[in-house]
């Protein structure tokens, strides 16, 4: 039963939901939410893209960033706070995360961003830890959620995925 639950995790892990590009004047910015108003994750320059004819206004966020240049993307500072306190009140009801933990025997796990998954019983690229969970009985104890200050929204392995239930938390909370 287990292993069919962790296989249904790591198929449900492919169903990626989109990133949004919204044109906002000389930049572009990345968002959870296809509205353009909302908070979004940062934005990068128009001219850094040359291959700016091919993107169109739905991301893949599983795929390399030949579009976006990590190098030059510049952080919303107002996305992380929002997306820690997402993370912190609905890791929990992950799917993916939830039975990853009941798997783990340590009392604490790594919550990563699912761009760059690690190898099996590896620990993840620290820039590509979201944050560290508590576990209690096979479970991810609720709001134990703490966030790592090295975490990177967009890296060379593509710009930040998470799984759909986070997602629509977090395009909710973007967009108040």
């Amino acid at each position: 039963m287990f292993l069919s639950r962790l296989a249904r995790s790591f198929s449900t892990l492919r169903k990626k939901p989109p990133l949004y590009a919204h044109e906002n004047g000389d930049k572009i910015s990345i968002s959870f939410s296809k509205n353009p108003q909302a908070t979004a994750i940062g934005r990068f320059p128009k001219s850094d893209s040359e291959l700016l004819e091919g993107l169109s206004s739905e991301l893949d966020p599983f795929e390399p960033m030949r579009v976006l240049n990590p190098k030059n993307f510049e952080e919303n500072p107002e996305f992380w706070p929002i997306a820690q306190k997402v993370l912190k009140e609905n890791i929990h009801i992950c799917p993916i995360f939830s039975s990853l933990a009941t798997a783990d025997e340590a009392q604490y796990f790594h919550i990563y961003d699912l761009r760059n998954p690690p190898p099996p019983n590896r620990i993840p690229e620290v820039d590509d830890i979201l944050g560290t969970v508590e576990i209690v009985d096979g479970k991810i104890k609720k709001n134990s959620f703490e966030p790592n200050a090295m975490y990177r929204p967009v890296s060379p392995y593509g710009a930040m995925a998470v799984s759909e239930e986070i997602a629509a938390k977090l395009a909710q909370a973007l967009y108040k």
